[in-house]
């Protein structure tokens, strides 16, 4: 806060002539507008951050993989991570992996440009035959369900 001049030649006393007075109150409406301004600008600084990170998270350039060899190009034999759990497809048309219902085995086929699998928890009957169509984004593959519940995952390669 803007505090007011003292005046020394005058025995230490404030001084309060028009000018000072008019001087201080310029000052005070001066400072209130720059802290006005800086709130502003953080506000539009953080918002600007925001849009920029939701739009980069939603704005990936996903591309459906369309051929088997692609997808064995691409997807099969890496390490696959996310929030279900991990897994591995093999080139051999199986795979494993381990989520929090338990580990699992997959036997896969490519049918009609989508990845179709069979899941077998432990020695549990198989689930039946799920089919998604696979796009990725980087380093990231989406499994988005045709068949069952209709559902999408998307999974971090390594």
């Amino acid at each position: 806060m803007v505090q007011p001049d003292v005046n020394p030649r005058a025995g230490g006393q404030v001084d309060s002539s028009p000018r000072a007075v008019q001087y201080l109150y310029f000052l005070g409406k001066l400072e209130r507008d720059w802290r006005k301004m800086i709130r502003l600008a953080t506000v539009i600084v953080a918002a600007s951050t925001l849009f920029v990170n939701a739009t980069e998270a939603t704005a990936e350039n996903w591309k459906r993989i369309k051929t088997e060899a692609d997808f064995m190009n691409i997807v099969v034999g890496k390490s696959l991570s996310g929030d279900f759990g991990k897994a591995k497809i093999k080139a051999n048309g199986t795979g494993s992996g381990k989520t929090t219902r338990g580990q699992y085995k997959i036997n896969w086929v490519w049918d009609n440009g989508r990845y179709c699998r069979n899941f077998r928890f432990g020695n549990k009957e198989p689930t039946g035959t799920i089919c998604a169509h696979i796009d990725v984004a980087g380093n990231k593959v989406q499994f988005s369900n045709t068949s069952g519940k209709k559902t999408v995952s998307v999974w971090t390669m390594k």
